[in-house]
């Protein structure tokens, strides 16, 4: 079974969801991080610092939602993609 999570907050896309919830085990996998605001509006155009700080609301936001991950347990994207 799987859980689709758009969390309060954050911008809900038209093309992906931001979290998906496995159940049993509980793997979450997180979703299409970008900086923009709840209405899908982008922050901080060219300002790298509230670029990083909205991120670090995101992830937050997420971990919250998922009522499970923990920054400890979360694996960055580099590692999974190569890039």
């Amino acid at each position: 079974m799987l859980e689709l999570i758009n969390p309060d907050g954050l911008s809900t896309p038209a093309s992906y969801t931001h979290l998906i919830a496995a159940t049993g085990s509980r793997l979450v996998f997180v979703a299409g991080q970008v900086a923009d605001d709840a209405q899908g509006n982008i922050v901080g155009p060219g300002d790298l610092a509230a670029k990083v700080t909205n991120r670090s609301w995101s992830a937050r936001t997420l971990q919250l939602a998922a009522r499970v991950v923990i920054a400890s347990d979360a694996v960055p994207s580099s590692s999974v993609s190569g890039a």
